[in-house]
Formats: structure tokens, sequence, C-alpha cells
């Protein structure tokens, strides 16, 4: 009795072995997990991709206000219209807010 049990076992095995049902299914679903996975990654590194440029692009816009100002200063203390009471000559370079800070100095 025992043997048949054991081989009535054996038989059910081995017929879930050679049963392909749903074989395709699990291999597009795992082929479906990969895909996504890759593309959630691929979408993170886009996104920070895109911060990276809009900071580069704000710190090279600052850096070209910044030396724009300084040029002016020079133009203005090398100009003949230099006030003599001070430099006071405070505008708007062009669009956009400064938010760095320069020193500098002049010496003659």
């Amino acid at each position: 009795m025992k043997k048949k049990n054991n081989k009535i076992k054996y038989n059910k095995f081995k017929d879930l072995l050679s049963n392909q049902k749903g074989a395709a299914l699990v291999t597009v679903l795992i082929f479906i997990f990969l895909m996504l996975t890759f593309v959630v990654a691929l979408m993170a590194m886009t996104s920070n991709d895109i911060k990276l440029s809009s900071m580069q692009r704000d710190s090279t816009k600052a850096l070209y206000q910044a030396d724009g100002g300084i040029e002016k200063a020079i133009w203005y203390l090398n100009s003949s219209e230099a006030n003599p009471d001070g430099l006071d000559f405070m505008g708007p370079l062009g669009g956009g807010t400064a938010t760095e800070f320069y020193n500098v100095a002049f010496s003659y």
C-alpha cells in the first residue's frame, strides 16, 4: 500500500511538472516587473538630471548678473560721470533675482 501511495504522489508531481499551463503568464509577469523597474529607475534619473540642470542654469545666470554688476561698477568709476558723493548706483541689471553676494575691492 505504501508503494502505491508513493507512486501516486510521484505521478502527481510528474504531472504537475509536465503541465505548462500558466508558464507564459509567469514569464510575461516577470518581464513586466523587470521593465517596470527599469522605467522607474530611468524616471528617477531623469528627474534628478532636470533638477541639476535647473540649478546649473540659475547658478550661471547669477554669475553673469554679478559679472555685469562688476563691469557696470568699473565703468561707473572710470567714467567722467562718476558721483563724487559716493557710489550709490543701485538699479536692475536684468531679469531675475540675485541671491549671491560678491565682495569687490578696487585699488589704484
